[in-house]
């Protein structure tokens, strides 16, 4: 997967054509990485640090790992706190690998790899993709898809006819708290979209959507279980609260 190393004033550092050690955490503190980005074109401050002889370690302010898809569009990103340089490498092709120490804010769990490669290669052209993955596999499919919301130009159709749409949950694929926010995520903005991961984020969503829009109406179909699932239940009483329109059907 190819990706970006940007500085927090979105300067370009680097482009590089893929990075080992992303999905695998150090066991001592699972927040930092040892990465290397391989095969890159390095340019501002990290090219400069490539043109020396000595091997001295650079230390970089707070920066960004940009994730690309295939057309070289931004699917998602990670910030990354002062991370430090620790050598390079150049290839016979004159293209340079660099290896660090990166602090992650937010960093991906071992299963999102295969889903970033997924959405590297094709982003989701339907729903329910997702219905699959095990426990682990949908906790990395909600992740990937809060992680891609920043970049995400998709929303929601905010003009008065859509004001009067139901949109509907299938609830017999709902088995946990985190399928439920995935389904409700695709419902509402389309496959791979993101509606909040906890009550948090979905309250920070519901006031950005009621603050243009005054109704939300949802309906769960097939919903005989949903009832038994307390986190959902939880989930559905703050929606509530939240003065969304909820039918159970």
């Amino acid at each position: 997967m190819r990706l970006q190393l940007v500085s927090e004033d979105d300067e370009l550092w680097m482009t590089c054509a893929t990075v080992q050690g992303l999905f695998a955490p150090r066991k001592d503190n699972p927040e930092w990485r040892r990465l290397t980005l391989e095969e890159g074109r390095p340019a501002g401050i990290v090219a400069e640090y490539c043109s020396r002889q000595a091997q001295n370690e650079l230390q970089l302010n707070n920066a960004e790992l940009r994730l690309l898809g295939s057309s070289n569009e931004v699917i998602g990103s990670y910030f990354v706190s002062t991370p430090v340089i620790t050598g390079r490498t150049s290839s016979e092709s004159g293209l340079i690998s660099i290896t660090g120490d990166f602090l992650l804010w937010d960093p991906p769990p071992v299963d999102a790899a295969q889903i970033w490669d997924q959405w590297h290669t094709a982003f989701p052209d339907r729903p329910n993709l997702w219905t699959t993955l095990n426990a682990a596999g949908r906790h990395a499919w909600l992740h990937v898809t809060r992680n891609h919301s920043r970049w995400d130009k998709r929303r929601l159709d905010l003009n008065s006819a859509a004001q009067d749409r139901v949109y509907e949950i299938d609830g017999s694929l709902i088995v946990d708290e985190t399928s439920f926010y995935i389904a409700l995520g695709e419902a509402l903005i389309g496959p791979g979209g993101y509606f909040g991961a906890g009550l948090d984020g979905l309250n920070d969503c519901l006031n950005d959507y009621f603050s243009m829009a005054p109704a939300l109406n949802i309906t769960l179909l097939n919903s005989t279980n949903i009832t038994t699932l307390p986190a959902v239940s939880r989930i559905l009483d703050f929606l509530h609260k939240k003065r969304v329109n909820v039918r159970v059907a």
